[in-house]
């Protein structure tokens, strides 16, 4: 059976043809055959549709553009979550996390108001016994609780654990918190460090790296070092996230990179360079770039792939046993698997929400040591956020000629079905990108631009009829 093209979409199609007898598809591409008046409105529209893609380049600097971007990375960010669920890829084998939970604080002599430190150094202790290589703690040591004897006994079983830390060649890593306005060391955080300087070698000091958006509160990016300047020198502190990435591969090498990478961010700091590529291990590279106040560099973006349970069902409606291998409870100090800590890189946190380390991301409610987690996993793996100028710019270009050709060709009504193929091909695509490559492509913002092309295309029409009047 023949189908009949109706009669409007014949004519159609031979619109702004240079020969009304051939079809319209046939000569769109020649543009000597193209009538005067679309030349003009094509030639125009290009020029405004690159007039528009530099407009959309420094929208960003503004809390619409920041937003917009926000909007977009939250999309990403789900889609990738969701797809590595579905696929059961869970963090690196190198992982392994502990969770301090309800029943661990409040079954603690402190009935769940603080945490019990002794029974916190007796996990860590358990775990170093175990064979651990790297131990990050997502606690406040420094922080006194309001029993005088556990402090006191706190600082003999710490150091402990640091003796044997030292004898077995790992290495633990803690945050320090910058001290807030006002706000004095108390007695036990000047002797607690005092005793971590003694133990340096093993305990490593990093800054948490945990940056939530002033608009909503989520966290989206990574502080990926923080600068205390003394009285001499500024002092650099990596975040307990990179720094777990780099003592993975051996304490001596770690020490190494560290030294390199704190050199060159000092270069950075001094004005010297404006951001570097660093290879922290073998194969894998990171960005460096300035850690101003405020700052939110695409690198520093955040992936998620572990997270509490709650989230998968409400993201894809089940948890699988991939996601939740690496996790173990220190209820009791009782594990699992106790051998599953050899040769691994720990992490020690708490998921009992009363104690208030939570944070709100975009795909969901999460304790902060699953930030913590999810962070060396991106370290671990090379998997930092990029933005290809070279891919982004040359889908802008493609786009803007696209646009700027069917919007001369073809009727106004076209204008809303090029906005709705543009949103079905960009978001897939964006998803696309980010989840196979890392590459974060602001689709939002440039179907925004398409968006207005249709007043864009009002203006070349306008502009065209004065022009022909005028020759006239």
């Amino acid at each position: 059976m023949k189908l009949k093209v109706p009669d409007f979409i014949k004519q159609l199609l031979r619109k702004n043809s240079a020969d009304e007898k051939d079809p319209f598809f046939r000569n769109i591409l020649k543009y000597n055959l193209w009538p005067a008046r679309t030349k003009r409105l094509f030639i125009l529209n290009v020029f405004f549709g690159f007039v528009l893609l530099v407009i959309l380049e420094l929208l960003p600097l503004s809390k619409v553009g920041q937003n917009m971007i926000n909007d977009n990375h939250d999309f990403l960010i789900s889609e990738s979550f969701k797809q590595n669920a579905r696929e059961g890829k869970t963090v690196n084998d190198d992982i392994e996390l502990v969770l301090l939970d309800r029943t661990f604080y409040e079954t603690s002599p402190s009935m769940g108001y603080w945490t019990p430190k002794l029974r916190l150094n007796e996990t860590l202790l358990f775990i170093l016994d175990s064979g651990a290589k790297v131990v990050v703690i997502d606690c406040r040591l420094d922080r006194a609780v309001p029993d005088d004897k556990e402090n006191d006994a706190f600082l003999i079983n710490f150091k402990q654990s640091l003796e044997k830390a030292r004898q077995t060649g790992a290495v633990i890593i803690i945050p320090r918190l910058a001290l807030k306005n006002g706000e004095r060391p108390t007695s036990f955080s000047t002797d607690f460090w005092m005793l971590a300087d003694k133990y340096k070698d093993v305990l490593k000091v990093g800054d948490a790296g945990i940056i939530r958006n002033p608009e909503d509160k989520r966290i989206r990016h990574l502080r990926y070092y923080r600068v205390e300047s003394g009285k001499e020198d500024k002092k650099v502190l990596l975040s307990i996230s990179l720094l777990a990435a780099l003592y993975d591969h051996g304490a001596g090498m770690g020490d190494e990179h560290r030294n390199r990478i704190i050199q060159s961010i000092l270069e950075i700091e001094n004005g010297q360079l404006d951001s570097k590529r660093i290879e922290i291990f073998h194969d894998t590279w990171i960005k460096f770039f300035p850690q101003k106040t405020g700052s939110d560099d695409i690198e520093a973006r955040l992936k998620f792939i572990l997270a509490p349970r709650k989230i998968y069902i409400n993201k894809i409606g089940y948890a699988g046993a991939a996601q939740s291998k690496h996790v173990q409870s220190a209820t009791g100090i009782r594990f699992r698997k106790p051998e599953s800590f050899k040769g691994k890189l720990v992490i020690i946190g708490s998921d009992y929400e009363d104690i208030g380390d939570m944070h709100l991301t975009p795909i969901g409610r999460m304790p902060g040591v699953y930030i913590i987690v999810n962070a060396v996993n991106m370290f671990l793996n090379g998997d930092q956020v990029h933005a290809d100028a070279a891919i982004s710019y040359l889908i802008k270009i493609i786009t803007v000629l696209v646009v700027s050709l069917g919007v001369a060709h073809l009727p106004a009504i076209f204008d809303l079905l090029l906005l709705i193929l543009a949103y079905m091909a960009f978001r897939p695509l964006s998803a696309y990108l980010f989840i196979e490559h890392g590459l974060f492509f602001n689709s939002l913002l440039l179907l925004a631009g398409i968006s207005f092309f249709d007043y864009v295309n009002n203006v070349s029409e306008y502009v065209i009829e004065r022009f022909l009047s005028l020759e006239e």
